[in-house]
C-alpha cells in the first residue's frame, strides 16, 4: 500500500500543471456571457452550458491522452524500469499511476464546473443531461472507459506483435455480440432492460480492461511485448466470460412463454375470435415484453419478433381467420419481409417470404388468405402467397397514390384516397379488379373533416366519418354509402357501433349524467332506448351473440372500487343477462386499419371476437355462452 501511495503522489505532482489548464477553462466559461452575440441570453445559463461542455471536453480529452501515454510511452522509451528497480510490485505501479491519472481527470472536471456550481448553477442540466445516473456516467464513467481503452490500444499498437490479430478478431466479435445482445431490447422499446444490458456490457468492458491492464503491467513489467501478450490474453478471456454471461442473461429476459405471462396488452383480434395478437410481460423480466399470436380455443401459440412501434408490423388477419400476416422487424426505412402463418395448421410455423415492402405501406389479405395486396409509392401490387407470384401491379392515379384498402372479395379491392391540395379533405373512392387491374371510380366524399376517423360495417357498405375523439364536441358523425360516398344522414351521440342487420348502437349521455343505449336503423328510425343508469361510465362492446350487445359499466357508482361488470342486452327485447363482474372489454374488438384517410375501424369481427374480456388480475379471458364461465387464455397476477 505504501508503494501505491508513493507512486500516486509522484504522478500527481509531476502532472499538476494540468490544473492550470482547468483553471483557464473555468475562466473562459465564466467570461463566455461577455462574448458578442451572447448578451441576450441569461448569463447563468451561458455559464452553465459553457462550463459543462468544457469540463466534459477537457475530462474526456485528458482521459484519452493520459491513457495513451502514462504506460505506453514509458514502456516504449524504457522509462518504466525506474519503478521496477525499486521494491514495488507491478500491481502497485498499475494502480498508483492509473489512480493518479484518473484523479487528475476528475479534479480538472470539478475545477471547471465549480465556479458555476458555487453561484447556483446545475452542471449538465443545460446540456439536456438529467441528474442522477446519466450525469455520473458522463463525468465519471466515460473518462474511466476512455482511459482504459486508450491504455489498451496504446499497448497493442506500440508492441506490434502477432497478438494484434487476436485483438482485431476479439474486438469485432465482442462488438457484434454486444450489438446483437442489445438490439432486441432497443427494438422492443424496453428502456429499463436496454439500460441494464448496456450498463452490464460497459461494466464488463471496464472490468476486463482494468484487469487486463493490471495483469499486463504486473507480468510484462518493462517488456512491452510481454505486456501486450498478457494484456491480450486476459482481456479477451475475461470479455468472453463476462459478455457471454450478459448475453445469457439477456436471452433469459426474452425467453418466457405464454404460460409465464402476467400482464397482457391485446393488439388485435382475428375476425373469428379464435386468435389474439398480444404483448405480454413476465415477473422478473424488467420491462421486457414479448409478442405472441395466441389461440383462444386451444394451446397453440407463436412468438413474433416485436418492435416498439407495433403498427410498423401490425398483424392482418384474413376475414375467414385462416391466415395472419405481418411485416418483419427492421431499422429505419429499410424494406421489411412479409411473413405469414397458416392458422389452421396443427403446428404453427411462420413463413418468411421474399416480398419486401416498407413499413409505411398499407396491406391487406384476401378474405380466404390466399392473396396479399400492397399500396406503396402509388402502386397497387397483388401477390399469391403460396408461390409469391405477382398477380397484378397497377399504377394508381394521383388522388389514390396513398389509400386505405379493403380486400372486399377474391375479385375486388376497394380504395379510399385523399386528393392532394384539395379544399378540405376530399375522399376519393374506387374499386380495382384483381385479375385485370382495371380501376373503376365509384364515388367521392367532398367535405370530410380536417381531422377524422372512419368506421365501416362488416360488408364495407356504409361508413361513418367523424372526429378522432368519442366526445361529441369534436364534430359531427356523418354516415355515407361506402361505395358511392353519398351522404345518408348525420348521427348524434358518441362513437357508433355498427351492428348486424343494418343497425347502429350508440351511447347518449344526459345533462344529469344518465346514460342511454340508443339503437337506430340506417335510415334513422329509433328502434329502442335503454336506461343504463347515472354515473355508470358505460362503454359498448360488440355483439357477443347475434342481436345481443356487450355493455360494460361500473358495478355501483357509489362505490367505484367495486370495479366494473359486463352484461348482455338483447337489443330487440331489452332483456339483460349478466356476464361477469370485475372485468373490462377488450378494446381491440374491431379490425384497426391505417392509411390515407386516418384511423379506420372495421366491424368485421364475428360474435366470438366480442366475448374476450380482461379480469381483475389482468388476465385475458373468454366468456363461454354455453356455460356462462370465463375461460382463462393468458396472463393474470395474483
Amino acid at each position: 500500500m505504501g508503494g501505491t501511495v508513493a507512486i500516486f503522489r509522484r504522478e500527481v505532482t509531476a502532472r499538476r500543471d494540468l490544473l492550470l489548464v482547468a483553471l483557464a477553462a473555468a475562466t473562459i466559461a465564466w467570461l463566455m456571457p461577455l462574448l458578442p452575440g451572447l448578451q441576450n441570453h441569461d448569463p447563468a445559463d451561458v455559464r452553465d452550458v459553457s462550463s459543462s461542455a468544457l469540463a466534459l471536453a477537457l475530462g474526456w480529452g485528458l482521459a484519452i491522452g493520459l491513457g495513451a501515454t502514462v504506460f505506453g510511452s514509458d514502456l516504449s522509451a524504457g522509462r518504466l524500469g525506474y519503478y521496477f528497480a525499486r521494491p514495488v510490485r507491478g500491481l502497485a505501479v498499475w494502480v498508483g499511476r492509473s489512480a493518479a491519472a484518473l484523479a487528475l481527470v476528475f479534479t480538472t472536471e470539478l475545477v471547471v464546473v465549480l465556479p458555476t456550481l458555487l453561484v447556483g448553477g446545475s452542471a449538465g442540466l443545460a446540456l439536456g443531461v438529467a441528474t442522477g445516473w446519466p450525469l455520473a456516467i458522463a463525468f465519471l464513467g466515460v473518462p474511466v472507459l476512455f482511459f482504459l481503452v486508450a491504455h489498451a490500444a496504446s499497448i497493442m499498437l506500440r508492441a506490434r506483435t502477432a497478438w494484434l490479430l487476436l485483438d482485431l478478431v476479439g474486438c469485432i466479435a465482442v462488438g457484434v455480440v454486444g450489438l446483437m445482445t442489445l438490439r432486441p431490447f432497443a427494438w422492443m422499446g424496453a428502456e429499463i432492460a436496454t439500460w441494464v444490458i448496456a450498463g452490464a456490457l460497459l461494466t464488463a468492458l471496464i472490468f476486463a480492461l482494468a484487469t487486463a491492464g493490471a495483469v499486463g503491467t504486473a507480468t510484462g513489467r518493462c517488456d512491452l511485448r510481454r505486456t501486450h501478450a498478457a494484456l491480450s490474453i486476459v482481456l479477451w478471456s475475461v470479455l468472453a466470460i463476462t459478455v457471454g454471461a450478459v448475453a445469457t442473461y439477456a436471452g433469459w429476459l426474452q425467453s418466457f412463454e405464454p404460460g409465464g405471462v402476467d400482464r397482457v396488452e391485446v393488439l388485435s383480434v382475428s375476425p373469428t375470435g379464435e386468435w389474439v395478437d398480444i404483448l405480454g410481460s413476465a415477473p422478473g423480466r424488467l420491462d421486457v415484453r414479448r409478442r405472441f399470436l395466441i389461440s383462444t380455443t386451444d394451446d397453440r401459440w407463436l412468438a413474433i419478433p416485436h418492435q416498439d412501434r407495433w403498427w410498423w408490423n401490425s398483424m392482418v388477419f384474413s376475414t375467414d381467420g385462416s391466415r395472419a400476416a405481418w411485416l418483419g422487424v427492421g431499422t429505419g426505412a429499410e424494406p421489411r419481409s412479409l411473413r405469414y402463418v397458416a392458422l389452421d395448421a396443427v403446428e404453427l410455423e411462420a413463413v418468411s417470404t421474399k416480398i419486401l415492402v416498407r413499413f409505411t405501406a398499407d396491406f391487406d389479405l384476401s378474405p380466404d388468405g390466399t392473396q396479399v395486396a400492397f399500396v406503396e409509392d402509388g402502386i397497387l401490387s397483388i401477390y399469391e402467397l403460396a408461390d409469391e407470384r405477382l398477380v397484378t401491379a397497377v399504377r394508381l392515379p394521383e388522388d389514390l397514390r396513398k389509400a386505405t384498402m379493403f380486400f372486399l372479395d377474391a375479385d375486388t379491392i376497394r380504395l379510399y384516397g385523399l386528393e392532394p391540395g384539395s379544399e378540405g379533405d376530399s375522399i376519393r373512392i374506387a374499386e380495382v379488379r384483381v385479375l385485370s387491374g382495371k380501376i373503376l371510380r365509384t364515388g367521392e366524399i367532398t367535405e370530410a373533416p380536417d381531422s377524422f376517423w372512419t368506421a365501416f360495417d362488416s360488408g364495407v357498405e356504409i361508413m361513418v366519418v367523424g372526429g378522432r375523439s368519442e366526445e361529441p364536441v369534436h364534430g359531427v358523425r356523418d354516415m355515407y354509402s361506402a361505395r358511392s360516398g353519398e351522404l345518408i344522414r348525420t348521427l348524434t351521440g358518441r362513437f357508433p357501433r355498427l351492428l348486424s342487420r343494418g343497425r347502429i348502437a350508440n351511447l347518449r349521455k344526459e345533462d344529469d349524467g344518465r346514460a342511454w343505449l340508443v339503437v337506430e336503423s340506417l335510415d334513422g328510425v329509433n328502434l329502442a332506448e335503454y336506461d343504463l343508469g347515472v354515473g355508470v361510465d358505460a362503454t359498448l362492446g360488440g355483439e357477443a351473440l347475434p342481436g345481443e350487445l356487450m355493455v360494460v359499466r361500473i358495478v355501483d357508482p357509489a362505490v367505484p372500487s367495486e370495479g366494473r361488470r359486463a352484461d348482455l342486452i338483447n337489443i330487440e327485447t331489452g332483456r339483460w343477462r349478466p356476464v361477469a363482474t370485475g372485468v373490462e372489454r377488450v378494446r381491440a374488438g374491431f379490425r384497426w386499419k391505417s392509411g390515407a384517410i386516418g384511423t379506420s375501424f372495421w366491424y368485421v369481427n364475428q360474435p366470438a371476437a366480442n366475448r374476450l374480456l380482461t379480469d381483475r388480475t389482468g388476465a385475458l379471458v373468454r366468456w363461454d355462452p354455453d356455460t356462462g364461465e370465463l375461460i382463462h387464455i393468458i396472463g393474470g397476477r395474483d
